[in-house]
């Protein structure tokens, strides 16, 4: 009975993910993250690889450059991050090269929230901006109510996704504490378009250490709006 109800809960669960529709802006949502990493230090207007000091420019060098870089691997590959080399460099796996950003290696480690937003970004095409339409053709409609869903896997080990859904543009805030309240790490905190969001949590605190076995709890605040959820990672 139990491994049927987990099968059930399961299938539900890719249902949800297969019906979600999310979008990220580069302008809006990708670009300031390499202001954030400390990245246009280096990259603002020279080094290597040039971002650029607009994310028009930035976006035209990232995704329409025909330069390969000194690693001769493409920065960006449309619906493949695995296959980008941005993501590779800023994800902790570079096959050439260091770690971005260079100064700050552990950066992404504390920025979870970012490093998944380009890797969204990516893999829905690497659009300079959001499509107007869901892939099935219908018009994307935002979510009806502020609602902050359960983690799933829950126990996990070692990764979790929290998902959320936002009926407007808000100032949101994800945060993971312990149980005695004290905050262990900030995923989010920044301003959101409406929609259905995803972000992964790997069992790190704020400093980029894993954290140990115990109960969790995940809270939103979007606006004036807040909620909380309890999770357990299980080692």
């Amino acid at each position: 009975m139990f491994g049927r109800n987990l099968l059930l809960a399961l299938s539900l669960f890719s249902s949800v993910l297969s019906a979600q529709v999310s979008s990220v802006d580069f302008a809006t949502q990708v670009y300031p993250i390499f202001n954030d990493a400390g990245c246009m230090g280096c990259h603002g207007s020279n080094g290597g690889f040039t971002i650029g000091s607009t994310a028009a420019v930035a976006y035209d060098n990232l995704v329409n450059s025909s330069s390969l870089g000194t690693c001769q691997k493409t920065y960006v590959v449309p619906g493949n991050p695995s296959g980008s080399f941005l993501y590779e460099k800023i994800s902790g796996a570079p096959s050439c090269g260091d770690r971005m950003p260079r100064n700050n290696q552990n950066y992404f480690d504390s920025h979870q929230d970012q490093l998944e937003t380009i890797r969204v970004w990516i893999e829905e095409g690497a659009l300079s901006e959001p499509a107007p339409l869901a892939a099935n053709g219908v018009e994307r409609a935002l979510p009806e109510k502020f609602e902050l869903e359960q983690n799933f896997p829950n126990p996990f080990n070692p990764s979790t996704t929290i998902s959320y859904h936002l009926p407007r543009s808000a100032h949101v805030i994800l945060t993971i504490y312990d149980v005695l309240g004290t905050e262990v790490i900030t995923l989010v905190n920044g301003v959101q378009p409406g929609g259905t969001y995803q972000v992964r949590w790997t069992g790190i605190d704020r400093h980029g250490d894993p954290v140990g076995t115990g109960i969790y709890f995940y809270g939103l605040q979007a606006g004036s709006e807040m909620r909380m959820r309890k999770m357990i990672l299980l080692q």
